[in-house]
């Protein structure tokens, strides 16, 4: 059996068909509407896209071609910001234009098909959990534009009444500034770095948190102790995680995993020396890269499916 998943993040919507083993089928991309009726259209549009697709009988799956008997009637839709599963409501997410939306009953009227609707970094942590290296215990920390944590514990994500999990709004001090207070998402999110990087220095722009890294390894002093401080403030949240919910598994994901050991190694030391008489958490890279999210929804829509049925 296969479920249509559909993963919305800021600027591109992503869509695949998923069987349980989490292996994706006809994986297509198109671009994230702004306001919660054009994405609701959009989803529209990508439904009956694969609807038409797989009723001719074009698109390959696990064991031959998928026919219309082996798709779920549910689908799952992730989707950024602050998320209340159980009602179905899309509580905030400005830079996309939502406040207060029912966005499940929207897309079920626009794809007429049952949709379960899920946040989208739970929605990775969960499939990190079941089909990664994250174990059935982990706070998966996703770091990007902004920074947000899904929390599994058991294998079950906890949501906190679509709250749970905004760790990125976190107030701390600066690392640079200690007499200033900042959510770490202004500390540590790469469009942070990169922001920190340019108030610093020189330059008139860079590509990015990437660019901050490949000039921290080439000896730049400033580029090092953005990333300095940005681990600073991301150990400071994992320690905190760590005594509030006992041993978990730490897995960083969002784009800024793309620095692997760069981000890694020095996040692993900072954590140790703040840890104290805590255990000390595990903390390894995600495994399962952009398409998490997908594969994360699906499995939710899928147990939605069968617990109905």
């Amino acid at each position: 059996m296969y479920v249509l998943a559909i993963d919305v993040g800021g600027t591109t919507i992503k869509s695949a068909l998923c069987d349980e083993t989490g292996e994706l089928y006809q994986k297509l991309q198109t671009p994230t509407p702004y306001g919660a009726e054009g994405l609701c259209a959009q989803v529209g549009r990508i439904v009956r896209w694969y609807e038409g697709e797989i009723e001719a009988g074009r698109i390959a799956g696990a064991d031959g071609v998928i026919t219309p008997s082996q798709v779920y009637e549910t689908i799952g839709v992730a989707v950024p910001g602050v998320v209340d599963e159980e009602h179905g409501l899309a509580v905030l997410a400005v830079n996309l234009g939502w406040e207060n939306v029912p966005m499940a009953q929207m897309m079920e009227e626009a794809t007429g098909r049952p949709v379960v609707l899920g946040h989208d970094v739970r929605s990775g942590a969960l499939a990190e959990s079941r089909w990664g290296e994250a174990g059935p215990d982990t706070v998966f920390l996703a770091i990007g534009t902004g920074i947000a944590a899904g929390v599994i514990i058991d294998g079950r994500p906890r949501v906190g009444r679509g709250w749970a999990g905004e760790v990125g709004q976190n107030i701390i001090a600066d690392p640079f500034n200690p007499s200033q207070r900042q959510p770490v998402e202004k500390i540590a999110s790469a469009g942070s770095i990169a922001r920190r990087f340019l108030e610093r220095t020189a330059y008139d722009e860079i590509d990015g948190a990437r660019e901050v890294f490949e000039k921290a390894r080439e000896g730049n002093s400033v580029a090092k102790q953005v990333i300095d401080e940005a681990c600073e403030a991301l150990a400071d949240t994992i320690v905190a995680s760590v005594a509030l919910l006992g041993r978990v598994r730490i897995v960083i994901g969002g784009g800024l995993a793309e620095a692997g050991p760069d981000l890694i190694n020095p996040l692993r030391m900072k954590v140790r020396a703040r840890i104290g008489v805590l255990p000390e958490p595990e903390i390894i890279g995600a495994k399962l890269g952009s398409w998490a999210q997908t594969k994360g929804i699906a499995y939710q829509a899928a147990l939605r499916e069968n617990r109905d049925n």
